[in-house]
């Protein structure tokens, strides 16, 4: 098939405007002179993202989080609202998060399929939604603590570090719950709390590496680049967790979330 396509619906339609305000907020915020421009490209964008996500739940007559496309539909419509408690644990870079959303809105407009499957059982659950929830909501907090870090490794300041600090504790309890509702939700779907499943050994490793970097700041007090580093390998298990559908030498019970 084609690398990238262009999606014709108004499904498209509403991702690529999205991805038009972003672009502009992301652009804009940095600037003193068009801050105020930026942050009001960064609500339209906020409020087309949701409306993305709106249309997305009308269109399949069900909470869309069922694949990789509407689980990024759905981080996108987070990112605004993070953006505001962000500010509150005193983690502030706004003017990352339209670019942080573009990244997560490009394989929504040019690689991932619109097409809906068809639902499987196992979804039909209360569990469903809040573990769902719990995960998108902590991936989209790492990957704010990401671009810190990141920014952190090239920098070494010390301050980027204590923020990427807040936004790694914020998301931490958001981790543990969708770790403990996977394993009520597989009791009940599949007989089982834990089966070894790649996507439950992914989602794991992610959590511990959390917890690792929590607690390496005591240990390395004095290599902000490490702990640094280390986000950025939490943040890999996430995306690699998030695909892992995707990847033939990753198969298991997961397969219909692709």
């Amino acid at each position: 098939g084609k690398l990238m396509v262009i999606t014709l619906t108004i499904q498209g339609y509403l991702i690529y405007a999205t991805m038009a305000a972003m672009l502009a907020a992301g652009t804009m915020m940095p600037f003193r002179k068009t801050r105020w421009l930026g942050w009001a490209a960064y609500v339209a964008g906020a409020i087309l993202a949701a409306g993305s996500y709106g249309w997305r739940w009308y269109a399949t007559g069900h909470v869309p989080m069922q694949n990789v496309f509407e689980a990024l539909l759905l981080t996108a419509a987070l990112l605004f609202p993070l953006t505001l408690v962000a500010r509150r644990v005193g983690a502030h870079l706004e003017a990352a998060d339209p670019w942080l959303a573009l990244i997560v809105l490009f394989p929504l407009g040019f690689i991932l399929p619109e097409a809906v499957g068809p639902r499987a059982a196992e979804l039909d659950t209360l569990l469903f939604v809040p573990h769902v929830l719990c995960y998108m909501l902590a991936y989209a907090i790492m990957a704010k603590a990401s671009f810190q870090a990141a920014r952190l490794l090239i920098t070494g300041d010390t301050a980027l570090e204590r923020q990427t600090y807040h936004l790694a504790r914020l998301a931490l309890p958001f981790l543990t719950a969708g770790l403990l509702l996977g394993s009520w939700w597989g009791h009940l779907a599949w007989t089982r709390h834990w089966g070894w499943d790649p996507k439950e050994l992914l989602s794991l490793a992610s959590w511990l590496m959390v917890l690792v970097y929590l607690h390496s700041r005591g240990l390395l007090a004095r290599q902000p680049r490490t702990r640094g580093a280390i986000v950025l390998v939490a943040m890999a298990l996430m995306v690699l967790t998030l695909l892992s559908n995707y990847l033939p030498f990753f198969p298991g019970m997961h397969s219909y979330a692709r």
